[in-house]
């Protein structure tokens, strides 16, 4: 049998640029709710980004930010504190979901990571 039976296949609606996403896309993506159970949230991927920092929130939550040299996005792993992907200066692929974050008045883009590879 070949290696590539063995392959995960993250399946996904779009891939995106870092740049690209924006309160512009998200409020586009919002529109094609409400999500849930038979009509989950739009799948966005971006390759070949770059670990920036990280943050962790518990034993099992991580927040970090990436990069891709010309845009950066701030991102929430949840269940995966551990992933030896997530840290510094690595370099990875993400599947993610992208959603608006308001914290103390000010609201900002944020992707919610499904998959690291």
């Amino acid at each position: 049998m070949k290696d590539s039976a063995y392959k995960k296949r993250i399946s996904a609606d779009l891939e995106v640029k870092l740049e690209s996403i924006d309160f512009i896309l998200v409020s586009e993506l919002q529109k094609f709710g409400p999500f849930g159970v038979g009509n989950p949230s739009p799948v966005l991927i971006s390759r070949n980004v770059r670990v920036e920092s990280t943050n962790n929130i518990s034993d099992k939550h991580i927040s970090f930010r990436v990069t891709d040299d010309q845009s950066w996005k701030n991102c929430i792993a949840w269940g995966m504190q551990r992933n030896p992907l997530l840290r510094k200066d690595k370099i990875i692929n993400i599947s993610y979901t992208a959603e608006i974050e308001s914290y103390q008045g000010v609201s900002a883009v944020r992707l919610n990571i499904k998959e690291v590879w």
